[in-house]
């Protein structure tokens, strides 16, 4: 079976002029063997929250206290996705257009975000990467409060990706907010390099779940965005299993 699914592109905008573009690319499956597949995108408008500016006059003999409290500052290292998937499993010919068999889907599987476009064979190569590793590659330093470090603190779960079992490592996933009991993670994997470019992040499926903002979503999920250089591409996949 010879399924090649077009997907278009689209831009997402980031705090501090930095910008992920979504890319979506071709991809082509092999028989007898599922890897995660490209679909057709939606997206919504992008969100980011802005400080209110507070201005004081100043004269010359006096002494003012000025406290700041309960600042939100915006991190300029991380991009985040949500929204809602549907398909179903099928057996059929190039495009699709003429189904062989088809089963309905049971709203199991996997949101992948990889930071270059990936064939068969990186998808059995990935191994379960670590906050250290995450930070070493994108850049950024430990000691921050919004670093991998500070983020991905849980262990990252066991994950079967195109048929190969990897093995989660401690401080490998990140878990982003949910306003009620949503438990929305984020998992970190990449190829040996361990470079940017061989990173792979994963966000579980958890259809009807409540997102951050109350909303009913099916996945919710981080990725990092180096913050030398000005935009990152970053190649959305699904698995449904």
């Amino acid at each position: 079976m010879m399924e090649m699914i077009k997907r278009n592109k689209l831009t997402a905008a980031l705090t501090a002029a930095v910008v992920v573009a979504v890319v979506f690319g071709m991809l082509c499956v092999p028989a007898a063997m599922a890897k995660p597949q490209g679909g057709s995108d939606d997206a919504g408008t992008n969100q980011t929250f802005t400080n209110e500016v507070k201005s004081f006059y100043a004269t010359g003999g006096n002494i003012t206290p000025v406290n700041f409290t309960e600042i939100d500052f915006v991190t300029g290292k991380w991009q985040g996705f949500y929204g809602n998937v549907s398909g179903e499993l099928v057996l059929a010919n190039d495009g699709g257009v003429n189904k062989f068999v088809e089963w309905t889907w049971l709203n199991n599987g996997t949101v992948f975000a990889a930071a270059q476009e990936m064939n068969f064979t990186e998808w059995r190569a990935l191994e379960a990467k670590n906050a250290a590793a995450i930070d070493t590659a994108f850049g950024f330093v430990a000691g921050d409060s919004d670093s991998a470090d500070h983020t991905f603190t849980e262990t990252s779960d066991a994950l079967v990706i195109a048929g190969q079992s990897v093995p989660g490592v401690a401080n490998g996933q990140a878990v982003t907010l949910s306003s009620a009991a949503t438990n929305w993670e984020t998992n970190a994997y990449a190829l040996t390099g361990g470079t940017i470019t061989d990173y792979v992040f994963a966000g579980n499926i958890s259809v009807d779940g409540t997102a951050f903002d109350g909303t009913p979503q099916d996945y919710q999920m981080i990725v990092p965005v180096t913050t030398t250089e000005e935009s990152q591409i970053y190649y959305f996949y699904v698995e449904l299993v």
